[in-house]
């Protein structure tokens, strides 16, 4: 009754010396101590913990570039179900498949023909992706403890029960024990009660009591041989031995058993004094011996994961019309357009000040001047380095880092949108800016250098760094120069070289580029 517990914990690493080797699909392997979770395993080595999914997949083949065969599918699943997963994924465009043949007999055979312009090498992962070729299992394993059912994981449910089948081997151990002390008392019994001749001295009683006086009398001079005390059930044994058995006593194979017995009752103690490496003994002597009979049918393996957004098919067509505003893939703009999957995300920046990350929608409204609109990298983020004035003309600067967000909830790069963007520079720009104020009586003090480079990156949401304690009219961007204070009576040059000028209103202010400054795709007033 105690085998299947016994099988059960074979895999529970509670017991401290049971290592195990997780064999990898690259044909490396993994020695380590592993611990069973409810979403997989987790293999403890001295250099840190690997976690390894418990997802059950199917073994797909590549059989040519236009077909690939399936000759396993993942637990829980049937070939029919299998299949299905895999229309309903070419239904809805996941993957391109042509033609899908069930051979299944006494072996899972289901070969798929694929569509024209796809290869075996790149629709394998989608399958992996999008059908049930690879499927996430976890255990909820229900179990009586303390006279209660219990929802277990599965290292809980497996100390349970190695600690169960340790307190068993124990009490198996004990009884053993028990049982080799009580032969050992008999047989020594017995050789005193027949080597010393205590049994003539019941031929002149009369009575049993007197059998047993005389016997005990008899035996009482050896009591420190024995284990225990002798009590009425071991002298009526004796009497029980036969006439014939006493006349044939053979006094060196009593000595025999006897060192037998000690050595047993030496061996069983040993055991009990080190029961965690008995029971780990226990187990190996288990798995020799049922090995052939019961062999593993499931592989303990690491596969890459399928990055979802490398799979998926680029076969979106957004875009941006900026004289109504939409962006979307039932948007016809020819102020930018993008081919993109469906998990791809975009970066809207609005000239006041306003941002958000949205995907690839059918129709979206952005409701101001768009500024900056390209594919937005959401492991890596962007980063900017802004300039804006408020609404009383005062300048501002800062770096930011866009990087965590909800989708499609407006941030702020302006504080409560109350002013305008002037240049929004990609990356950390270093360039210098020349300020220009508003013109004011008696001033003396008509432009300024601001240098880009001192700015330090904060939050999006912070004000940034005051520009100039004056109303800025104009900005200019020098690129390359670095800034130094200027000279207020000294004339701005007219054209400084490789600059850009913000402020007043020009013709071609707010007019989209098409296909984005740098062709990266993106699009920037600036």
């Amino acid at each position: 009754m105690r085998l299947p517990a016994a099988f059960a914990a074979l895999a529970c690493l509670a017991l401290p010396a049971l290592g195990d080797v997780v064999h990898l699909r690259n044909g490396g392997s993994i020695e380590g101590q592993i611990v069973t979770m409810p979403t997989g395993v987790i293999v403890k080595l001295p250099s840190g913990d690997i976690a390894i999914p418990s997802d059950t997949i199917a073994r797909i083949e590549k059989k040519d570039e236009k077909t690939v065969v399936i000759r396993e599918i993942p637990y829980s699943t049937t070939t029919e179900s299998l299949i299905a997963s895999i229309e309903a994924a070419a239904q809805k465009g996941k993957v391109k498949v042509a033609s899908i043949d069930d051979f299944t007999t006494d072996k899972v055979e289901i070969e798929i023909g694929l569509s024209r312009g796809c290869y075996a090498d790149e629709v394998i992962p989608q399958l992996y992706v999008y059908t049930d070729c690879e499927v996430s299992i976890s255990s909820n394993l229900v179990m009586i403890r303390d006279k209660r059912p219990v929802e277990l994981p599965v290292t809980d449910t497996l100390k349970f029960l190695s600690s169960q089948l340790r307190d068993q081997i124990g009490a198996e151990l004990e009884y053993e024990l028990e049982q080799l002390k009580k032969r050992q008392f008999w047989l020594t019994l017995e050789r005193i009660f027949i080597e010393k001749r205590i049994y003539k001295k019941i031929e002149n009683a009369t009575t049993p009591e007197q059998v047993k006086l005389n016997i005990y009398n008899g035996l009482k001079p050896f009591f420190e041989l024995l284990e225990h005390h002798v009590d009425d059930d071991d002298i009526r044994k004796l009497l029980e031995i036969p006439i014939r058995r006493i006349s044939q006593y053979d006094i060196e194979k009593n000595k025999r058993e006897i060192e037998d017995t000690l050595i047993a009752i030496s061996e069983v103690e040993a055991k009990l004094a080190k029961l965690t490496q008995t029971t780990i003994k226990y187990l190996k002597e288990l798995i020799k011996k049922y090995r052939d009979l019961y062999p593993r049918r499931t592989e303990v393996v690491q596969f890459e994961a399928v990055d979802v957004r490398a799979v998926a098919r680029q076969d979106l067509k957004v875009g941006y019309d900026p004289d109504t505003g939409f962006f979307g893939t039932e948007v016809k703009g020819t102020a930018l357009q993008f081919t993109v999957s469906e998990y791809e995300r975009f970066l809207v920046i609005c000239k006041d000040g306003s941002f958000r990350i949205i995907g690839p929608e059918t129709k979206t409204l952005i409701p101001d001047k768009v500024a900056y609109i390209d594919l937005f990298d959401q492991q890596e983020g962007k980063r900017f380095t802004v300039v804006y004035r408020d609404s009383n003309k005062i300048s501002f600067a800062k770096k930011v880092h866009i990087k965590r967000f909800i989708r499609d909830r407006e941030y702020e790069l302006i504080k409560d949108k109350k002013g305008t963007i002037d240049y929004l520079l990609p990356g950390d720009s270093a360039d210098s800016l020349q300020l220009e104020f508003v013109p004011a009586k008696r001033q003396r003090v008509k432009n300024a250098l601001f240098g880009l480079g001192s700015l330090v990156e904060i939050s999006a949401s912070a004000r940034g760094s005051r520009m100039a304690p004056k109303p800025v009219a104009k900005i200019k961007v020098l690129r390359g120069q670095a800034a130094e204070p200027v000279d207020s009576s000294a004339p701005a040059p007219e054209e400084p070289p490789e600059e850009e000028t913000r402020g007043e209103k020009s013709a071609e202010e707010g007019k989209p580029k098409k296909g984005g400054s740098n062709g990266s795709g993106q699009i920037s007033l600036f």
